[in-house]
């Protein structure tokens, strides 16, 4: 017994990595015969089936079941056995050792906050637009100034003229009208989207967008884990995982956007376009079902 407790104590200054690999390489180099039981728990006396609410991913419940039904070990398998007990107990992620976390206020944060996140989205993508829209009306009141200065100019021959043509004067002064006419919408519209700030809005949500989506996409599945002692893999899980990548994506073409590149504008609204799809059919459908049992099957607070 003493010396069972001086190796465990040596073995347990290693980092579990090194613990696990030592374990398993003498388990196999001498045929695991043998298992036994976690350190924090007595070697069990009668068989018992392991609890579904237990996250045991070294199988070391099963470990000690399939101990008792070989009692006939080797030297190797002492061995072997040994370094397997100096892993670290079998973790119950569940059953309230979590507290708070565990409770339905805590529980309902991931699916209130990516609610929000949705609407967040629909925002970024508007002013975003907007935004593109400003600068859009800007190269477009810029060509129609080019194009006016040419009206303008025979307009002002024409009525210098020793002999005015009426026609063709009436003719200039409709086109320049028209012309004029446009150019003073598109100068009212650009002054009401800038008016609009949309580009600082963009700016505001989108790192809103960025930084809160990342969050409670770890915040979800960890609460989720201290809950139910696993994760869940599906459509919610891997929509959410592809949502948040696209996010990072989207953002990491900014810097190409600030020196006018067209390609990475097309991909950053494409990427978001994309999100929010993902969003809409997998996320939300999905998301409700789960908050639905989050609030049936979970507590305050």
């Amino acid at each position: 017994m003493a010396s069972q407790i001086t190796v465990r104590a040596h073995l347990s200054r290693h980092s579990s990595t090194a613990r696990v690999g030592c374990a398993v390489a003498l388990f196999v180099f001498f045929g695991g015969q043998a298992w036994i039981a976690p350190i924090s728990a007595p070697r069990p006396q009668t068989r018992q089936a392991p609890s579904e609410e237990t996250f045991d991913p070294a199988s070391l419940q099963i470990a000690s079941s399939h101990a008792e039904q070989t009692p006939q070990a080797g030297a190797g398998s002492v061995l072997g056995a040994a370094a397997i007990a100096s892993l670290p107990a079998a973790v119950n992620a569940q059953g309230g050792e979590y507290g708070l976390v565990e409770g339905k206020t805590i529980s309902l944060l991931h699916p209130i906050g990516m609610a929000v996140l949705f609407f967040v989205s629909i925002a970024a993508g508007y002013t975003g637009l907007q935004w593109r829209r400003t600068r859009e009306l800007a190269s477009e009141v810029s060509a129609i100034n080019a194009e006016l200065k040419g009206p303008l100019a025979e307009l002002e021959t024409a009525k210098a003229a020793t002999s005015p043509d009426a026609s063709k004067i009436s003719s200039l002064e409709s086109t320049v009208s028209g012309l004029q006419g446009k150019l003073d919408t598109l100068k009212a519209d650009r002054k009401s989207l800038t008016d609009g700030n949309f580009r600082d809005n963009h700016w505001t949500l989108g790192s809103i967008l960025l930084g809160a989506g990342v969050f409670f996409a770890i915040e979800g599945p960890a609460n989720t884990y201290a809950r139910a002692a696993k994760l869940f893999p599906g459509d919610h899980l891997f929509a959410g995982a592809a949502i948040v990548v696209l996010w990072a994506l989207a953002a990491s073409m900014v810097p190409f956007m600030q020196k006018g590149n067209d390609n990475a504008r097309t991909f950053h609204i494409g990427s978001n376009v994309l999100a929010l799809s993902l969003f809409t059919y997998y996320q939300l459908p999905s998301g409700w079902g789960i908050a639905t049992k989050v609030w049936e099957k979970t507590s305050f607070p």
